[in-house]
């Protein structure tokens, strides 16, 4: 029997390569691995329009258009490049973040109200930090586009077509 990563021979009765350290069967372990990052690659996998704006565009306006992502500031580019069609696809993709945020925020307010009920504000704190946490993430994914140069969908709400500024 063979490693399945370096290819070095190893004992039917390994657990584990002597020479890499990697497992040498798929235990469960290997196979939930290869599911999650699966799972991530077509979460992240977004739809990609940077080749469809102007390079000029793009480099005129990559700073100004991280300030999309950032709350109250999406006015900042919004009337500072008005014109600019890479700076619109980040506000658009801002919008989109500021609503999820929103969605949230109103959805724990209102389960505020009923502490009356089991567990509910517990469960309703725990999955409020967990969205926080993802929208965050959502929040770096779109600064690092606009300052990168990519027009890219960010995951999970860049599919929304709430704005078409």
């Amino acid at each position: 029997m063979y490693c399945r990563n370096c290819g070095k021979e190893v004992n039917e009765n390994d657990k584990f390569c002597s020479s890499c350290g990697n497992p040498t069967r798929d235990d469960g372990f290997e196979s939930a691995k290869r599911a999650a990052k699966e799972q991530y690659n077509n979460l992240t996998d977004t739809q990609d329009y940077t080749a469809s704006y102007d390079e000029a565009d793009i480099e005129e306006n990559r700073i100004l258009s991280l300030f999309a992502y950032l709350g109250i500031l999406i006015l900042v580019p919004i009337f500072a490049a008005p014109e600019s069609k890479y700076t619109k696809f980040h506000v658009s993709q801002g919008v989109n973040l500021i609503i999820a945020e929103l969605v949230v925020s109103v959805l724990t307010a209102i389960t505020s109200f009923f502490v009356w009920v089991p567990l509910l504000p517990e469960i309703m704190g725990a999955v409020a930090s967990i969205a926080g946490v993802v929208l965050t993430v959502l929040l770096i994914i779109g600064i690092i586009n606009a300052v990168t140069g990519k027009a890219k969908e960010l995951p999970i709400v860049g599919k929304w077509k709430i704005v078409n500024y």
